[in-house]
């Protein structure tokens, strides 16, 4: 029957989609769009060429900033002690950050570095927030990302 593949595309979409919103996993979606996109394509077309970059793309920018935020927490706290800090979790109540001049002046440092955070590296502002927490200065995070971004 035609458009009936469509159908049964859209109700998965619209339920995955449900599913990534009701727990808060936003940074998930775009990548879901992406792999659909290329897989749906007819093969050896124009468009899976495009979806193919594109997903590529993605992925690139997503492996990127993992490993820029993981390396620059290594080189600022040390490999054994650098997950917990960027992963510390503040109590019930507690501001995220102390300062938030410095969370904006941490993640300008970042971004004049090693790049645009972009919607996925905003799952990292905790971590940054963290290095604030954790008395991190701007020119130790600008001399970090350059290290590890340049």
């Amino acid at each position: 029957m035609p458009g009936e593949g469509d159908y049964v595309y859209a109700k998965d979409l619209i339920a995955v989609v449900k599913k990534k919103h009701a727990a808060k996993a936003y940074v998930t979606i775009q990548i879901l769009f992406e792999a659909e996109r290329f897989n749906s394509a007819p093969i050896g077309s124009q468009e899976k060429l495009k979806a193919k970059r594109q997903l590529d793309d993605e992925i690139s920018q997503r492996q990127h900033v993992d490993y820029s935020i993981n390396q620059i927490g290594k080189l600022l706290f040390g490999p054994k002690k650098s997950s917990k800090v960027l992963n510390n979790v503040r109590p019930s109540g507690q501001a995220v950050v102390d300062d938030w001049d410095c969370l904006k002046k941490l993640v300008r440092a970042y971004e004049d570095h090693c790049g645009f955070l972009s919607g996925y590296g905003i799952k990292y502002s905790r971590a940054i927030a963290n290095m604030c927490n954790a008395g991190v200065t701007e020119e130790q995070m600008v001399a970090a990302s350059m290290k590890t971004c340049t």
